[in-house]
């Protein structure tokens, strides 16, 4: 059987200022806003997507 396990790090880079981040993903919600730790604008999730992480 193939290891179907979900890929829990997610690349993050800030429309503002360009930061690059890598954080794990939540496995108990959804994150619908992410602060960029550099330049502290709010990113937010793009239509039709689940969760911060994957827009």
């Amino acid at each position: 059987m193939a290891d179907t396990a979900p890929f829990l790090v997610s690349t993050i880079m800030c429309w503002r200022c360009g930061y690059i981040e890598v954080e794990t993903m939540l496995t108990d919600a959804c994150q619908f806003f992410y602060d960029c730790k550099s330049c502290c604008a709010t990113l937010r999730l793009k239509p039709d997507h689940c969760c911060a992480f994957c827009s």
